[in-house]
């Protein structure tokens, strides 16, 4: 069974591919899309090619993390990504990818948690539930 865990930002939905991103003369397909249409192209081709995937709500901005305000959680408080706007996203990608029956999963966001530096703390008996 073969998997693709695809992570987009909520960001990305909305703009054009950034400078570079992209090497058209290898993919002339893809000039003029937006990075959502990247995006379909790409789940397109791995479902052509038989490879399941799950689409990841890796980051509210398209980059790598940023302050810990922007990226942790699935809103930013202090921007315009509300937590409604969130779930708009999801309900539009889930209507996108309806149709896709190699789209299997929906992996809603990554790493919650209010800072980066906050990683989950299962306490002291975490190896033996682990290793369970």
């Amino acid at each position: 069974f073969t998997v693709v865990r695809m992570p987009f930002s909520n960001e990305m939905l909305r703009c054009s591919v950034p400078e570079g991103a992209v090497d058209f003369a290898k993919n002339p397909r893809l000039r003029g899309l937006t990075a959502l249409g990247v995006l379909d192209e790409v789940v397109r081709c791995l479902g052509r090619h038989r490879v399941a995937v799950i689409l990841n709500n890796h980051t509210t901005y398209g980059e790598f993390c940023g302050p810990p305000s922007q990226n942790s959680l699935w809103f930013d408080p202090a921007g315009p990504f509300s937590e409604s706007q969130w779930m708009a996203d999801w309900v539009m990608m889930a209507t996108r990818y309806s149709h896709c029956p190699h789209v299997v999963g929906y992996d809603l966001r990554n790493e919650i948690r209010p800072r980066w530096s906050l990683w989950p703390s299962w306490g002291r008996g975490s190896t033996v539930l682990v290793h369970r």
